[in-house]
């Protein structure tokens, strides 16, 4: 009898901390969607009031068996991101004024850890806002982490030259680009022309954007294409938007074609004027040999070990591109170019061209035999 009590108390007790640790994650759900639609500290958006919330959060408090309920789960909700620091109120411009939130300021990350300070710039680069960076970098601090170990002890190292963009982007005409993306409206906006300090207004129909290398490119299609049979889509350099605003009318961009599509299988992210599909056939050595043993060219490679096993033959369908010109010329003496043909006389007469830059070396080597 004693035994069945004690099963039925741990019963109990088994059944309390499940269901509080399904309260508690019900709740930081809840708070992590309440952040996410809060602007940030230094937006120039005004904050969200608790109505604005339940109308975007809808979904997060539908278990809640009436509105009054919804009201008191999100004040809690909001009491408790106050109370953490997560969250503030707008400054009060009234008596009676309705409470509006916003996410708080983030304390400067200060770390002096160099591989947290490159995982911040990378982010930064990738399009994140320096507040969700500063967030997650704050957050990812956690000694389940490599990012945790000391410098001398964890290294991250890129597998190419890293750049950074001399302006940071600019938050006011991010969140614009954004809105006009999300709810499919018409972007106005003021592009300066490369090379020059003119710029000019556009009407762009926005579809996406292309972050290569440190650039960042909105792909739209330019108004005054739009009456064209075939209009082409366009890279617009974020960096030299001067000024942008999303206006309350809806995009005509032509419908069912995507940045994805038109990256995969058209080129335009590397400027492909011809987005067939050819097959290369390669010699690789060394390190390359060893790369793309676990890293394939395109879904399709084949990888073949020639007889002296220090050198594989490698072949796969891809696009001829700019991006695959520096990738094979980068790798130097340790590819071998096979097909197609003209393909390879293309890096070779590169590769001839550059010797040109070096005379002084041979020169001074031949002295030196």
């Amino acid at each position: 009898m004693m035994s069945g009590s004690g099963g039925l108390e741990r019963s109990c007790l088994n059944w309390s901390l499940n269901f509080a640790m399904f309260f508690s994650n019900q709740r930081q759900n809840r708070c992590q969607a309440i952040l996410l639609a809060l602007p940030n500290h230094s937006s120039p958006q005004y904050g969200k009031s608790m109505r604005e919330l339940l109308v975007m959060l809808a979904d997060y408090y539908g278990d809640c068996k009436n509105e009054d309920s919804k009201a008191r789960s999100l004040q809690n909700d909001l009491k408790h991101l106050r109370d953490e620091g997560e969250i503030v109120c707008d400054p009060s411009s009234g008596e009676g004024t309705t409470l509006r939130y916003r996410r708080a300021p983030l304390e400067s990350l200060a770390t002096g850890n160099v591989n947290l300070d490159d995982l911040s710039q990378d982010l930064i680069q990738r399009g994140v806002s320096a507040d969700l960076v500063a967030d997650f970098v704050r957050r990812v601090q956690h000694p389940a982490s490599y990012f945790d170990l000391p410098p001398e002890q964890f290294v991250s190292v890129p597998d190419s030259v890293r750049l950074s963009p001399v302006r940071p982007p600019d938050p006011t005409i991010q969140d614009e680009i954004l809105t006009a993306l999300r709810e499919k409206r018409v972007l106005n906006a003021s592009y300066r022309k490369p090379d020059t300090d003119q710029s000019s207004g556009r009407r762009l129909h926005p579809l996406g954007v292309l972050l290569r290398g440190p650039q960042h490119y909105l792909i739209a299609y330019d108004e005054k294409d739009l009456d064209r049979e075939n209009p082409p889509a366009k890279m617009f350099l974020i960096n030299r938007l001067e000024d942008s605003a999303a206006l309350n009318e809806p995009s005509n961009a032509p419908p069912n074609v995507t940045v994805a599509d038109l990256v995969r299988k058209e080129g335009l992210a590397d400027f492909v004027r011809n987005p067939t599909l050819v097959t290369v056939k390669l010699r690789v050595l060394d390190y390359v040999l060893r790369l793309l043993q676990d890293n394939h060219i395109a879904p399709n490679q084949t990888f073949v070990i020639e007889e002296d096993g220090k050198s594989a033959i490698v072949t796969a369908k891809v696009m001829q591109s700019g991006t695959l010109y520096r990738w094979l010329l980068g790798f130097g003496d340790k590819v071998e170019v096979l097909e197609p043909d003209s393909l390879r006389r293309a890096i070779a007469r590169q590769a001839y061209n550059v010797t040109d830059y070096y005379e002084d070396i041979y020169e001074e080597d031949d002295e030196d035999e």
